[in-house]
């Protein structure tokens, strides 16, 4: 094997491993647990009838739950920007090679394109959903602010036009998600508009992670086969499909 098929193939490797997402559905998976625990332990006060004591634990429960989901949106986040590294340096390797990028992969946008999901209303797809709100968690401390009236009524709301365009592009995206500055239920409006409907199971976010990591080593299997067509493929079987279900920013 040549040198050029020999480091293509140590790439798809390289992808194939980030797009395993084991690691990611144990902590989703811990943390649907932690969220189910609170959520008995809530049920357990209210049915006592001690209206005092359910008002303080419902809040103290869906701050924790607030906590919780956005440990998992970062991690999600974290996911994605590392199946993105891999790419880039496969597409590195291919500009260097065959003097062009993965055609499904020209810029960091198109690895929302992939397995595209429309969610509604925002018409977002649902990875570039996720992985904004986890940006959003990491970093909206930073986003300016700024006052706005509205029905005869002032509110702070984010200041899109004093951010810099990275910090705008998250920021537009979450507000499309239904997000709003100064809300205590943003991380469980933004699970809700991806999909999950009981906090308790997030299956709905790592299943479409899953779908995502394996259609993005799918395709960048299938053009680097094309690259090297010529030269005689690619040996079969030299990236495996992501087993199972299932950054530091870009954005």
């Amino acid at each position: 094997m040549d040198v050029v098929k020999f480091r293509a193939r140590v790439g798809l490797r390289l992808v194939a491993y980030e797009t395993e997402t084991t690691w990611l559905e144990r902590i989703l998976r811990a943390i649907e647990k932690e969220i189910a625990v609170g959520m008995r332990r809530f049920e357990k006060i209210r049915s006592s009838k001690n209206d005092l004591a359910a008002e303080a634990w419902a809040d103290d429960e869906c701050e924790q739950i607030e906590e919780m989901l956005g440990v998992a949106f970062i991690a999600c986040h974290s996911f994605i920007n590392r199946v993105w590294r891999r790419v880039e340096e496969l597409n590195r390797f291919c500009e260097e090679e065959f003097h062009r990028k993965l055609p499904s992969f020209s810029c960091f946008q198109d690895v929302f394109a992939i397995g595209r999901e429309t969610l509604r209303p925002s018409g977002l797809g649902g990875i570039e959903a996720i992985f904004a709100v986890g940006n959003y968690r990491k970093h909206s401390e930073e986003w300016p602010v700024t006052e706005k009236t509205a029905q005869n009524r002032r509110k702070l709301v984010w200041d899109l036009g004093g951010m810099n365009n990275l910090q705008r592009r998250t920021a537009e995206t979450v507000v499309r998600l239904g997000l709003e500055y100064g809300s205590t239920g943003n991380l469980r409006d933004a699970a809700k508009a991806v999909g999950v409907l009981e906090f308790e199971d997030l299956s709905p976010i790592w299943r479409a992670i899953a779908e995502w990591a394996g259609e993005i080593l799918s395709a960048a299997r299938r053009e680097i086969e094309q690259f090297t067509k010529a030269q005689g493929g690619l040996a079969a079987g030299s990236a495996s499909q992501p087993k199972g279900p299932p950054g530091d920013d870009l954005s």
